[in-house]
């Protein structure tokens, strides 16, 4: 969960730091002080880490198909991030065979019941 959390905010830090910087360089330059001692970052990093904290207590809460999935597509941007991929083609094959495997491994692994949506009342 750590993991999946610290690569949702590698994945939203670049895009909300292009966001603050049109809309103020001088917000997008500010340094914010981090709870717990943790020293400082910028506005962008706090905002992404923020919304990822959110999202992942959110999904610890409702379990919502939508929030697993955005944080296993951090899971994988960190994965990508640190494993240092040589190439791009590299990079597609890996993320079609993790795919492949989500879709005729995990899911049948599961049963039949995985196959239909589950949603809460």
């Amino acid at each position: 969960m750590l993991t999946a959390t610290a690569g949702l905010v590698l994945l939203l830090a670049p895009w909300l730091a292009r966001a603050t910087e049109r809309a103020s360089k001088r917000l997008a330059a500010t340094a914010v002080p981090l709870p717990c001692g943790l020293g400082t970052a910028d506005v962008p990093t706090a905002l992404a880490a923020a919304v990822a904290v959110g999202a992942s207590v959110l999904w610890l809460w409702t379990s919502h198909w939508v929030l697993n999935n955005a944080l296993a597509v951090g899971l994988v941007v960190m994965f990508v991030t640190l494993g240092r991929v040589p190439s791009g083609r590299v990079a597609a094959i890996l993320l079609f065979g993790l795919l492949l495997y989500d879709v005729f491994w995990a899911r049948r692994r599961r049963g039949d019941g995985a196959w239909r949506w589950r949603g809460r009342p």
